[in-house]
């Protein structure tokens, strides 16, 4: 894996969360997870992603995997790498998504 660990970074708060990673028993999947609304940090410009990465103690090769295209564009303007997945929410932002992303998924082809 040339990306590293996997860590959640979420604009959620941390008592939603919980309750979902917890409901669906995801919580095993992240070494560690940041909600971007309790700790007052956004995706919107990228700047979000440089806290969480300075909290993991630095990144050499980060990946952001978005569906928002805000978030898209923050991680992309910050040389962050983005996993682009395309759903009902952006899907007609397409060439929007595919200027700032790195790679990407089409859920809509599922």
């Amino acid at each position: 894996n040339r990306y590293g660990k996997v860590v959640l970074y979420s604009a959620s708060a941390s008592i939603l969360l919980d309750v979902l990673l917890d409901k669906y028993d995801l919580r095993k999947y992240f070494l560690n997870i940041y909600s971007g609304s309790d700790l007052k940090i956004t995706k919107k410009d990228g700047t979000g992603y440089l806290k969480v990465i300075e909290l993991e103690g630095g990144c050499s090769k980060p990946l952001a995997v978005e569906d928002a295209l805000h978030a898209i564009k923050g991680a992309s303007s910050q040389n962050i790498d983005v996993l682009a997945v395309l759903d009902v929410s952006n899907n007609n932002k397409l060439d929007e998504v595919r200027k700032y992303s790195k790679h990407l998924i089409n859920l809509l082809e599922i």
